[in-house]
């Protein structure tokens, strides 16, 4: 439909420059189609923008397909938990509260996070290969002399608890340690108010990102070293 508007739209913008620019027959051009020209000119120029933009969708469009298996898994799975499941684009994004997993400054994994990562574990064990990054997140507070002997700053406190998390999903559920990333963004990513919620520190939060190719990705180190 747009191509056919485009197309109707340049042949009466180039009938017009062709009347304007003949051999003599029209020595000039009126007013009235001057005007037509130059809103045909317009016309054409924004069906261009728009034609631009669908293609621009178009190379997209399996980011709007069927969602995939791993997305729909966990969203049914988790639905009645503290932990979000978000779409992006072919990434499955798995949000989960730091208070869920840990105590304040702690890297043990509380017992409340026990069904959670039992469910998520299935899920991984079902899909293996499906590489996955692990990013902590903490609250910018500050941090007392004894937890800065053990985390200088938060960046060393969400790395601790991402690869905290990471250790209890390959030791505890057997799950391929090849397949995982772990990382921290330490608190430089707040959530913004609006998104907040009720929770207490919103900012304190595990992003799992669960890509949907199959492809392995780097072997980390070793985790017991």
């Amino acid at each position: 439909m747009v191509m056919k508007v485009f197309k109707s739209s340049w042949l009466a913008v180039m009938g017009l420059h062709l009347l304007s620019t003949g051999n003599g027959c029209i020595p000039y051009i009126k007013a009235e189609q001057r005007q037509i020209v130059t809103q045909l000119d317009r016309e054409v120029i924004a069906l261009k923008e728009r034609n631009q933009r669908l293609s621009e969708q178009l190379e997209h469009c399996d980011d709007v397909s069927a969602p995939d298996a791993v997305y729909t898994e966990l969203r049914q799975l988790l639905s009645e938990t503290e932990a979000e499941v978000i779409r992006e684009g072919s990434t499955t994004l798995l949000v989960v509260p730091g208070g869920l997993l840990f105590s304040p400054k702690s890297i043990r994994i509380r017992q409340e996070a026990a069904m959670v990562l039992d469910l998520l574990s299935v899920v991984l064990a079902k899909h293996q290969g499906r590489p996955v990054r692990v990013v902590g997140h903490v609250s910018n507070g500050s941090l007392s002399s004894q937890t800065r002997r053990k985390f200088p700053t938060h960046w060393e406190l969400a790395a601790a608890q991402s690869a905290a998390l990471v250790r209890h999903l390959v030791e505890t559920h057997q799950l391929d340690a090849s397949r995982f990333v772990v990382a921290s963004r330490g608190s430089v990513e707040p959530v913004p108010e609006s998104e907040g919620g009720e929770r207490t520190f919103p900012d304190w939060r595990i992003h799992i990102y669960i890509d949907s190719t199959r492809e392995q990705i780097g072997k980390p180190d070793d985790f017991d070293n």
